[in-house]
Order: structure tokens, then C-alpha cells, then sequence
């Protein structure tokens, strides 16, 4: 219970410092963006737009490009062409011992 009471007491603590530190910047911060917009000609409809122009860039970000895609679209190919080799490989190594006797002699075909 001692635990408990130690993790609830530094956690309040944590929260209620971090709290007042949000608040002390919400109040100084909040005039010098008053005085930054008025300069720039800004408005909090500007700051929704730029939301908005991050959020489509970094969802373009996250898409890959016509060359990156060709890419890995050669790369999937040669893989796909070594198995088949690979499988290629063992169907004639069946063959070769398949056409051979226990004796050594080519079986009759």
C-alpha cells in the first residue's frame, strides 16, 4: 500500500507541476502569437489550413514513388526467377536419378 501511495503522490505531483508549467506557457505564449499574427496577417483559420497541408504532405510522404515501386516490383521478379531455377534444378536432378538403375544403367525409356 505504501508503494501505491509513494507512485500516487509523485504522479500527482508530476501532473500538477507539468500542469502549471503548460498554463505559465499558454498565458506568456499567447501574446506573442497575438503580436506574430497580427504582423503576418494570420488568422486561426490560416493555422487549420496549415494543419491541413502538413497532414496531406506527410500522407504523401508515407506512399512510395513510381521508381521505388519498380523497384521492388524487379526485385519480387528476380526472387521468383531463383525459385523457379531452384526448382527447375531439383525436377531435372528427379529426372537424372529417375532415368538411372540401382545398377548404374539407364533404365528403357
Amino acid at each position: 500500500m505504501e508503494i501505491e501511495s509513494d507512485l500516487i503522490h509523485g504522479l500527482g505531483t508530476f501532473l500538477w507541476n507539468h500542469y502549471r508549467t503548460a498554463v505559465d506557457a499558454v498565458r506568456t505564449l499567447s501574446a506573442e502569437l497575438d503580436v506574430l499574427m497580427s504582423e503576418l496577417n494570420l488568422s486561426d483559420d490560416n493555422f487549420q489550413e496549415f494543419h491541413e497541408q502538413e497532414r496531406r504532405y506527410l500522407n504523401e510522404q508515407k506512399l512510395l514513388s513510381s521508381q521505388d515501386q519498380a523497384q521492388i516490383l524487379f526485385v519480387c521478379a528476380l526472387d521468383d526467377l531463383a525459385e523457379k531455377k531452384c526448382v527447375q534444378q531439383n525436377v531435372d536432378e528427379l529426372k537424372r536419378n529417375l532415368c538411372v538403375g540401382t545398377s548404374g544403367h539407364e533404365l528403357v525409356k
